[in-house]
Order: C-alpha cells, then structure tokens, then sequence
C-alpha cells in the first residue's frame, strides 16, 4: 500500500506548473492517461495538490499520493489531502480526446456520456 507524503505548499511553484499544464494542453489535441497525464502530475506535486481546492474542506495541500490503494481492489490516481482537517480529495484521470466527455449520435441534437466517461465516472462512485 502507497502511502502519502508531506509536502510545503508554494503558491509561485503551483502558478508556474499551471502554465506547463496550460502549455501541454495547447500542444496536445489527445492525452493518454498513463503516457501524458498521469507523469505530467507525478512530476508535478504542487499543482497536483493544489487539486483539492475542489473539496470545500480541504484547505492546507499537504498530503499527496499518487496510485493510491483502495479496499485492496481498486487503485486511486491521485489523492490530496489536509492533515488537520483529515479531509481528502481523490482524483481519477482519464484520456483527454474531442469525444472523452459526450459523443453526437445520428439522429439526435443532444449529445451522450461517452463510455470513457462513464467508466471514469463509474470508478469514482464505486
């Protein structure tokens, strides 16, 4: 079992890997989880953190962990955490394509969940 560890926060290092990310986006139309996504945070721990700024409760990055284990079945990409509030933020990554989110089926003007979305989604809830 992966375990977190403890990182200093910095605001300014956060901001800067917020750019290469805004930089991978720009250069790349289709990221694979495991080849683009899952390294590009790994290398990246103060942005990575900086995703439990999606949890109300969390307001202290401190803890990061990255393949983390669940229950012994199932495995998180990323988790964040609070130390003192014992709050945690658990990420799933998925590949990032045009139809990642929603695909156009013939004969219908509003879009559907895409299986790559739904499996993304069906992990978390699970």
């Amino acid at each position: 079992m992966k375990k977190f560890s403890q990182i200093a926060f910095e605001l300014a290092t956060c901001r800067q890997q917020l750019s290469e990310f805004h930089k991978l986006l720009q250069d790349y139309q289709f990221l694979l989880e495991r080849d683009k996504i899952l390294p590009f945070f790994r290398e990246r721990w103060y942005l990575s953190a900086f995703m439990g700024y999606y949890h109300r409760k969390i307001s202290r990055y401190d803890l990061v962990a990255f393949e983390y284990d669940l229950f012994g079945d199932f495995v998180c990409d990323l988790v964040v955490g609070d130390s003192v509030k014992k709050s945690y933020c658990f990420i799933e990554f998925e590949a990032a394509a045009v139809n990642s989110i929603f695909v156009s089926k013939p004969g219908r003007n509003t879009p559907e969940w895409s299986s790559k979305f739904e499996r993304g989604f069906s992990q978390i809830v699970d």
